[in-house]
């Protein structure tokens, strides 16, 4: 008989980290992603728990970046400091993202409640702050790869960074296609895919639409 993961403390994440039990949680989140989006909503993570784990993954990211921002900053000369650009991402990370998936989780429970949806706010929430701890090692893995492959393009290699941003982009879309449909209660993922395609291609449509 399968056991189910230990309850998760998630009040403690900020204070120890990605512990132990984040890491096997998301390690055991690939096997079953559905399954373990049902083992979040089991758990039912206060909201300083959903906060305190957005931070980690934007947290993560920044640092995941860090190559990238020193390439930026170099590419700008004397009028982008280092420190500017980092102080920027940093602010960004901290502040602006957590608003970000709070409004975007907003917006896909309004979309997914005419289509049958059975959930509520929080657990739209809940999907997409699990949905990017998920995506955590793509994160990690797009890092390392842009670091190895910055000034790589001379060498052949400058679309190799690129490839694996755009397969970290997809894999993190479909992670969050999967727990929105458990989140909101989807027979398919289908509603939930389209849902997030909605919200990630129609506003760039209605930008080209007014420029055209």
């Amino acid at each position: 008989m399968a056991v189910a993961p230990a309850r998760l403390n998630w009040g403690e994440i900020m204070a120890k980290g990605a512990s132990r039990g984040l890491v096997a949680r998301i390690s055991a989140g690939y096997r079953d992603v559905r399954g373990s989006m049902v083992q979040v909503l089991a758990d039912r993570p206060s909201e300083g728990g959903l906060l305190a784990l957005i931070l980690l993954v934007s947290v993560v990211g920044f640092l995941a970046n860090l190559p990238d921002a020193a390439a930026q900053a170099r590419a700008g000369g004397a009028e982008t400091p280092l420190v500017g650009v980092l102080a920027g991402r940093l602010f960004a990370a901290i502040f602006l993202t957590p608003l970000a998936v709070y409004a975007v989780a907003a917006l896909t429970h309004l979309i997914a409640k005419p289509l049958g949806a059975s959930g509520d706010f929080y657990a739209a929430r809940a999907a997409l702050a699990w949905a990017m701890a998920l995506a955590l090692p793509l994160v990690v893995l797009d890092g390392v790869v842009g670091a190895l492959t910055l000034g790589a393009a001379s060498a052949g290699l400058g679309g190799v960074g690129l490839a694996v941003s755009a397969a970290a982009g997809i894999g993190f879309l479909w992670l969050w296609a999967l727990c929105l449909t458990q989140a909101e209660g989807f027979a398919s993922f289908r509603p939930g895919f389209a849902i997030i395609s909605a919200i990630i291609f129609l506003p760039a449509a209605l930008v080209v639409a007014f420029r055209g």
